[in-house]
């Protein structure tokens, strides 16, 4: 049976952590923006200013996700290559931000698996 690398396990989390991420922004983007709306067709003409709160939340930790999952999902196929351990790295960081279970397994198979990385 052939061993599986640590680094290849590394990126499939930190992969699976991004994916999440970006659907967890997708969910906080949809929230703001709904919420928003609703609020602005509820709310008395004297809180109008009410209305902006769910966008001013939920927008800005939306983008949060997104790019957080973005960077794990380099960082999975930089593990995946075995190349950019500098990448993976900070990909397993974002991991670590994004879904914090699979985030602090594939932080501890990235520092294991530094020689598996191809020098550059």
């Amino acid at each position: 049976m052939a061993e599986v690398k640590k680094s290849t396990v590394a990126g499939m989390l930190e992969i699976a952590a991004g994916v999440v991420a970006l659907v967890a922004g997708f969910m906080f983007l949809l929230l703001g923006l709904v919420g928003g709306g609703v609020l602005s067709a509820t709310v008395p003409e004297h809180l109008e200013a009410l209305a902006a709160l769910p966008v001013a939340l939920f927008v800005p930790v939306a983008a949060l996700h997104f790019i957080a999952g973005l960077l794990a999902i380099a960082g999975g196929f930089a593990a995946l290559q075995g190349t950019r351990w500098w990448l993976a790295v900070m990909g397993s960081v974002a991991a670590l931000v994004c879904f914090f279970p699979l985030g602090i397994v594939a932080m501890i198979l990235i520092a294991l698996s530094e020689r598996e990385f191809t020098r550059s």
